[in-house]
């Protein structure tokens, strides 16, 4: 066994040599309980040892993976071999960054190693795939074996992606249209109490505009988990965007007493991109520092550029907690308990990466707070 005073962020880094695996994993593919396991049992099956690496795989797995056999997967870890974001986080692999106290599979496993008996669990996965993240959900369940004196875990994953993701989007559709129209009931029923009708209706007219645009944000984030989502470019302007932007968010600012600041440019710059995407975007990181805020506080919008390429940023005075921090980006995962949230950051990474080629980051500490940036590509820059 390898250890080499390897250190680890959670889960034991010890790991068999690749020899060894491969050895140990010719001795289990004779035993006939192991055939009825990978050939029968439904789900992708992995066949573990107790280091948590791969020995075998059944077809319906290695099928998934386009792989004529699991030659070339026998050693890794699970996150390895779906190519987990974090993996390489970790001094030794998967299971041992400081982001996999969170992994539902790494604490299903050693649930059932610790326990003796089966253990279930739900795991979220943030994977690369062709330059591109990726997010899916699996329900896991590990099951303890032993054959011939030696301990396995039987590990089985189901794929949920698609049922989490209709769930988390239908919720925040709901949320998101029941907040507009209630305002729109609130407004419509002042029309005959105020001196100012015109005006109230004006804002009911806003609002119509700002319900159809979340319609059309909602779509967006559906088309782009469909992988069918087509890029429209357009050229306009950063301080009409802004405004645009920061439009939508200031009845909900102000209804807690928070002041959205946007720093207009004093020279405009024109931008060739999706228009409606980077307001996807750029609304969501308005949303999440908003929530983020306490009464009274402020939160800041702003355009730059970092290295030549175009900049959006977003600040707010809060510090973003560190077991939140690790998983802000996930599909699903979310600190608050009502409906409508857990795709906000995701999207954010989804929609500027993935469709706009730019790039996502955030930086959060107690006495900057917390900014979340996202940079375009240096096209995108219509004077280029």
């Amino acid at each position: 066994m390898q250890t080499d005073d390897i250190n680890t962020y959670f889960a034991p880094p010890e790991r068999l040599s690749a020899d060894s695996a491969l050895a140990l994993r010719n001795v289990i593919n004779e035993d006939p309980v192991v055939r009825v396991i990978l050939d029968s049992v439904s789900g992708l099956v992995l066949i573990l040892n107790r280091e948590r690496q791969i020995l075998a795989a059944n077809p319906t797995l290695l099928e998934a993976l386009k792989m004529e056999n699991d030659g070339c997967i026998v050693g890794l870890r699970p996150g390895e071999m779906l190519n987990c974001v974090h993996y390489r986080k970790g001094p030794a692999g998967c299971g041992t960054s400081p982001y996999c106290h969170h992994c539902g599979a790494v604490l299903t496993i050693l649930a059932a190693q610790n326990k003796g008996e089966p253990a279930t669990g739900e795991c979220r996965l943030s994977m690369e795939a062709d330059g591109n993240r990726r997010s899916m959900e699996f329900a896991v369940r590990a099951t303890p074996l032993e054959i011939g004196g030696i301990s396995l875990i039987i590990f089985v994953l189901h794929d949920i992606s698609s049922n989490k993701r209709r769930e988390v989007l239908e919720q925040m559709l709901f949320h998101d249209l029941n907040n507009i129209l209630f305002a729109i009931m609130n407004l419509a029923d002042r029309v005959d109490k105020t001196d100012n009708p015109k005006n109230v209706a004006q804002k009911i007219i806003n609002l119509s505009f700002r319900l159809n645009r979340q319609i059309e944000s909602h779509r967006i984030i559906n088309m782009a988990e469909d992988h069918s989502l087509a890029i429209r470019e357009k050229v306009f302007s950063v301080n009409a965007f802004l405004d645009t932007c920061t439009e939508d968010y200031l009845d909900m600012g102000s209804a807690n007493g928070i002041t959205i600041e946007t720093r207009q440019l004093t020279g405009d710059v024109m931008l060739k991109t999706d228009e409606i995407i980077l307001m996807r975007i750029m609304g969501n990181m308005l949303k999440n520092a908003l929530e983020a805020t306490g009464p009274g506080g402020t939160i800041q919008a702003w355009f730059d550029r970092i290295d030549g390429r175009p900049a959006f940023h977003v600040h707010n005075s809060g510090k973003i907690p560190d077991e939140t921090a690790d998983r802000i980006f996930e599909r699903s995962f979310s600190t608050k308990g009502s409906p409508g949230h857990g795709i906000g950051t995701y999207s954010i990474k989804l929609l500027g990466e993935n469709y706009l080629g730019g790039s996502v980051s955030f930086t959060t500490d107690e006495t900057n707070g917390t900014i979340f940036t996202f940079v375009l590509p240096e096209k995108s820059l219509a004077d280029n």
